[in-house]
């Protein structure tokens, strides 16, 4: 696989589309795959059945999938 392909490389290539970068960028995750994007990400959210790497490099830990937490975390803080 190229080493340059990553979830935040994507994220960064569509959002420069719209003039705008990734530290404006709210992202949400929940394994080690999504840890780049958190990182990167003006905001990084993580479920809180999420991997145990991931929890540590996000901003916020929400509610599990199977409990709405991106909607939760959503209507607390926006």
């Amino acid at each position: 696989m190229n080493p340059h392909v990553s979830k935040s490389n994507g994220l960064k290539e569509a959002l420069a589309l719209h003039d705008s970068s990734i530290s404006q960028c709210m992202a949400f995750g929940d394994e080690d795959n999504d840890i780049d994007m958190l990182e990167e990400a003006g905001v990084g959210v993580v479920m809180e059945n999420g991997s145990i790497h991931a929890k540590a490099v996000a901003n916020y830990v929400t509610e599990d999938k199977d409990s709405n937490g991106i909607g939760v975390f959503i209507e607390k803080f926006i």
